[in-house]
């Protein structure tokens, strides 16, 4: 099984790239196009001894077509070349269906991070970055602050 680090592979930023362009050569005037990626691993344990082992990988592409002053957004997880077209074609169709919307726009380019991905893949330890998705505004409540900040700096002083 080929190894899995969880980053973008350069087939899966290369679909992306031409998916872009296709929506643009059918008419779409705007695009933006988001890569997702999850790893998961999940070891189950009963009675203290090891009880199941689940790998869960999910891939997938985002979507989001403006044309004709009309706006949509799209997923599939689908990330084969010989799919692309149809997923397109049937998105378009749709956002052509819709009513216009003169207040959706993308962001200012001066305002975006530009090659991100490829910026990312040239860092010579990337193996050895992580990335903390945190989001504890559901937890206010139920999580005693003084005690979880600290183990939270202790956890972030130990990542290299």
């Amino acid at each position: 099984m080929e190894e899995v680090i969880g980053m973008l592979d350069p087939q899966e930023i290369a679909l992306a790239e031409k998916c872009l362009e296709r929506a643009l050569a059918k008419g779409a005037q705007k695009v933006r196009i988001t890569l997702n990626k999850s790893l998961m691993e999940l070891f189950g344990t009963l009675n203290g001894e090891l009880d199941k082992v689940s790998h869960c990988l999910d891939r997938s592409m985002g979507v989001s077509l403006f044309a004709d002053g009309r706006f949509g957004s799209f997923s599939t997880n689908r990330l084969a070349e010989e799919d692309l077209e149809l997923f397109l074609d049937r998105s378009l169709a749709t956002v052509r269906m819709l009513a216009e919307d003169s207040f959706r726009d993308l962001p200012d380019p001066g305002r975006t991070a530009k090659d991100a991905i490829r910026w990312l893949l040239s860092l010579p330890d990337l193996q050895r970055l992580y990335a903390y998705k945190l989001d504890i505004s559901n937890y206010f409540n139920s999580i005693d602050l003084a005690r979880f900040l600290p183990l939270l700096r202790k956890a972030l002083a130990e990542e290299p």
